[in-house]
């Protein structure tokens, strides 16, 4: 599987199915393309240095130096550089640490003339650097659904990108058409095998990609078949497959850059940059939306289907049953176990009457916060969260209250309600530190930061909190059970 993954990776570079893919700025090989910034804000772009420019679209490649802050202000923000900021040095990008503990500022040191490695600014082969699959730097969806600790490293998956655009790179300055053919067949007889739907062969293949002057881009192909009468969106999946693809098609940036935009320091300026300042002939040009439209081959590729099989294969080789399958069962098995035990040392008046009076309960508590939410305005969940916990503490200390006291009938009710609801009595007392943890995350989270970066400790926990639940109900009961033998010596 692992070669059949090689063939893939470096084989997809030549499906140019999205015009996006192949813009210069993608391009991370040789070594000075990943090791510069490459600007496309014309804003920022510095006319009087080497710049290159695609209709609407202006590149300029900056070297940069970094600098790492773990300091914060009374908002909880990263502090500037106090030095760039009085020096106005021009900022490219920032990096949060994986913990946040840390902000990298990239700063611009001066622009970079990459010319002699330039040979063409349209959509090129060159520029290719996207990873198609790769398991281990970008999980699928499956293997992260417990957990968000399974963020992919960055500069890993960096890597791969370069490793990828450096290759394709070396395979098209080889000039070697043999070479080229061979992959594609390589790539063509994987996807027989698979069952993937294409109407793609080597010849026509081949012919389509292997340009040697420049190697652009000069057809593209289909993401699936359209239905016949039917025009091909790149947006649109086909019909009862899966959902719509999110393939972002060139979309006319002239009038874009005739808008206002968001300078470094966060204050909006009108734009004072028109893209005819660096492209005279814009107009006369063709844009590269209607470039892809016009140039739509009739050959197709379902991709889609081709990383959905590889996601399923690796799901399959890495699941783990006992996590997806046997938790699921033990937890019935442990809910059954309660119920019987509870019949058993009770009787099924009491299980009854103890199953009617936890509705009863839910029913009041709701209407209970329902009705302060409207009258009193207490609308915060901890009123929510706390109100509940308060009634499951009075329920855990009823039938140690009342045993010897009350009648037995009662007390039992109680002693089951306590047995059966003691792991979400647990889960509860989670999910209020849970909501802690996010709510004073969020109280210092400033405008233009991300809420979802606040997480608690049931996000950091995952699974592993369902199971902490379940031994922490374990040591419950086995305690709990000289309660009950208590509870049953009472005469009736």
């Amino acid at each position: 599987m692992a070669k059949n993954i090689e063939i893939i990776n470096h084989s997809v570079p030549f499906l140019s199915q999205n015009i996006e893919d192949y813009t210069l700025e993608n391009r991370l090989s040789p070594k000075p393309f990943a090791d510069f910034y490459c600007e496309t804000d014309i804003n920022k772009i510095e006319k009087t240095r080497p710049y290159f420019v695609y209709h609407d679209r202006v590149y300029q490649y900056f070297s940069l130096y970094k600098k790492t802050v773990n300091q914060t202000d009374e908002r909880g923000q990263f502090i500037y550089p106090a030095e760039e900021k009085k020096k106005n040095v021009p900022l490219a990008y920032f990096e949060n640490s994986a913990d946040n503990k840390s902000r990298t500022y990239f700063f611009k040191k001066q622009v970079e003339d990459l010319s002699p490695f330039i040979k063409t600014v349209a959509p090129s082969y060159y520029n290719y650097s996207s990873v198609f699959y790769d398991n281990v730097n970008n999980p699928s969806g499956n293997d992260r659904k417990y957990s968000y600790a399974n963020n992919p490293d960055k500069e890993v998956y960096k890597q791969k990108q370069i490793e990828v655009n450096g290759n394709t790179i070396r395979l098209i300055t080889s000039k070697d058409s043999k070479a080229l053919e061979q992959l594609l067949k390589d790539f063509l007889r994987v996807s027989k095998e698979f069952g993937i739907v294409t109407n793609l062969n080597v010849k026509d293949w081949s012919a389509m990609v292997y340009h040697p002057k420049k190697f652009e881009v000069k057809q593209f192909i289909m993401l699936y078949k359209p239905d016949s009468g039917t025009d091909y969106d790149p947006n649109k999946a086909p019909a009862e497959r899966y959902n719509d693809y999110e393939v972002a098609v060139a979309a006319d940036s002239t009038a874009a850059y005739e808008d206002n935009y968001l300078a470094a320091n966060g204050e909006i300026h009108k734009d004072t940059i028109n893209i005819r300042d660096f492209n005279p002939n814009v107009d006369r040009e063709i844009a590269p939306e209607d470039y892809f439209k016009r140039n739509v081959s009739h050959f197709y590729y379902y991709t889609q289907d081709l990383k959905n099989l590889l996601e399923n294969v690796d799901t399959i080789k890495t699941d783990d049953f006992f996590s997806d399958s046997v938790h699921l069962f033990i937890w019935i098995a442990f809910a059954l176990a309660i119920l019987i035990f509870s019949f058993r040392v009770t009787d099924l008046r009491a299980l009854l009457f103890s199953i009617i009076s936890a509705g009863v309960i839910i029913l009041l508590v709701t209407l209970f916060c329902v009705f302060f939410a409207f009258v009193g305005g207490f609308k915060n969940a901890f009123f929510i969260l706390y109100t509940i916990l308060t009634v499951g503490v009075i329920i855990l200390l009823i039938p140690l209250i009342t045993i010897g006291k009350a009648r037995k009938i009662v007390t039992s009710i109680f002693m089951i309600i306590s047995m059966v609801g003691f792991p979400l009595f647990i889960w509860l007392i989670f999910g209020i530190v849970n909501e802690h943890q996010v709510s004073d995350c969020r109280t210092k989270v400033y405008i233009g930061d991300n809420y979802m970066n606040c997480k608690g400790v049931l996000d950091n926990l995952g699974l592993t909190s369902s199971y902490i639940m379940l031994i922490s109900t374990f040591v419950f009961l086995y305690f709990y059970t000289g309660f009950v033998k208590k509870w049953k010596a009472i005469p009736e």
